[in-house]
C-alpha cells in the first residue's frame, strides 16, 4: 500500500512564482544542465530554482506514472541476455574517488549542516552518525564544535582524522550509549539507507538530542531510484536491481571481473517508509526544512518495462526520489 501524504511540506508548484511559460524555458534549461554537466549541487545552492527543477521533473514524470499505475505485476524480472545488452548501452565506467576532495567535499558538508542550522542557541555538541571516513566531524571540528562520532565500522577512517583527537567510537546507531539529551546536535550523511532498522536510528537520536536540538540528515541514494544499489563499482544500468534478480547480477559481476553489489549493506527503503517514520514523529519533531531531490533521467527504462517496476513498489515516488535532506528540531 502507498505511504500516507506526508504532512511536511515537500517541494510545491512555483507557477504562482514564475508564469508558465518563464517556469518551462527556465527549467528546461536547469534540468538539461544537470543531465549534461552535473551541475546538481550548484543548482541546490539556489532554493527557488530547485523547487522549479522538482516541479518540472514531476511534471515530466507524469505521462510515465499513468503507465506504470495500469502495468500488470509480471513479468517481475527480465532475462539476464538483457542485461548483457543493456550494459552496452550504459558502458561500465570504474568508480574513481577523488581523494584530492577529500577535506573540500567533507569541508562542503560541514558548512552546509552549519548554514542549515539556525543563528541562535548554544549548538556546539555534535553527534554523527555513521560517520564513515569522518570527513565531516573533522571538519565541524575546524568550525569549533566538539564532534563525537561513531560508526558500526571504523575501517574507513581517512587518515587524516586518524589520530586527531576527535571522538570516533565503534558503537550500532540504533543502541547509542549516551545518556539522554546529550547533544545539541545529531547529524548524519549519506548513512540512512544503510542503517539496518531506520526507526531505532530516529527514535534513539532524538532520546539523545535535548529539547530544542536539531537533527540534519541527508542521504541517497534510495533503493528504489535509479542508482539505489549503489552500484557504480560495477554495474551501469539504472535501475538494475529492480530490472534483474540478485543471482544474475552477480554473476554478470563475476563474468565480467567486476565486484559484486552488496545488497547486504542496504536496508532497501524506500522514500514512501522514510515518509511514515517521519510521520510518526511529528508531535517530538518540528519540521524546519525537508526536501526531497529528484532523478528523472532514466524514466525511459520505466516506460520500457513498467510490470518489472510495478511488481516491485505501487508508489511511483519510490522510483524517482533519489535522496532526502532534512533538518528537525526536537519539541
Amino acid at each position: 500500500m502507498s505511504a500516507r501524504p506526508l504532512s511536511f511540506p515537500r517541494e510545491r508548484a512555483v507557477a504562482s512564482v514564475l508564469g508558465d511559460a518563464a517556469l518551462g524555458g527556465l527549467i528546461e534549461h536547469l534540468h538539461a544542465s544537470v543531465e549534461r554537466d552535473g551541475l546538481a549541487a550548484r543548482i541546490l545552492r539556489n532554493r527557488l530554482a530547485y523547487k522549479a527543477l522538482g516541479h518540472f521533473s514531476r511534471r515530466r514524470a507524469d505521462p510515465v506514472r499513468r503507465l506504470f499505475e495500469r502495468a500488470p505485476g509480471a513479468p517481475v524480472w527480465l532475462g539476464s541476455s538483457r542485461l548483457e545488452r543493456l550494459q552496452r548501452t550504459y558502458p561500465y565506467q570504474p568508480y574513481k574517488p577523488d581523494r584530492s576532495s577529500w577535506e573540500a567535499k567533507g569541508l562542503h558538508r560541514a558548512g552546509q549542516i552549519q548554514k542549515a542550522l539556525p543563528e541562535r542557541g548554544n549548538l556546539r555538541r555534535f553527534l554523527d552518525l555513521g560517520c564513515g571516513d569522518g570527513r565531516v566531524a573533522w571538519n565541524l571540528r575546524r568550525f569549533g564544535k566538539s564532534v563525537t562520532a561513531i560508526d558500526i565500522r571504523l575501517g574507513t577512517l581517512g587518515p587524516q582524522v586518524r589520530g586527531s583527537g576527535l571522538h570516533f567510537l565503534r558503537m550500532d546507531a540504533a543502541d547509542l550509549a549516551f545518556g539522554d539529551e546529550s547533544f545539541d546536535v545529531v547529524y548524519s550523511y549519506d548513512a540512512f539507507e544503510h542503517f539496518a532498522d531506520p526507526a531505532a536510528v530516529l527514535q534513539q537520536g532524538i532520546r539523545v538530542l535535548r529539547p530544542g536540538g536539531f537533527l540534519f540528515a541527508s542521504f541517497g541514494p534510495l533503493y528504489a531510484s535509479p542508482w539505489g544499489a549503489h552500484q557504480w563499482h560495477c554495474i551501469d544500468v539504472p535501475y538494475c536491481h529492480l530490472l534483474f534478480g540478485e543471482d544474475d547480477l552477480s554473476r554478470f559481476a563475476a563474468r565480467h571481473g567486476q565486484a559484486r553489489i552488496a545488497f547486504e549493506y542496504l536496508n532497501r527503503w524506500t522514500v514512501g517508509q522514510f515518509r511514515e517514520l517521519w510521520n510518526r514523529y511529528e508531535t517530538r519533531l518540528k519540521l524546519v526544512r525537508y526536501y526531497e531531490k529528484l532523478h528523472v533521467g532514466h524514466l525511459d527504462l520505466i516506460r520500457r518495462y513498467p510490470s518489472c517496476f510495478r511488481s516491485k513498489t505501487d508508489c511511483f515516488d519510490d522510483l524517482i526520489v533519489r535522496s532526502v535532506e532534512l533538518l528537525f528540531e526536537k519539541r
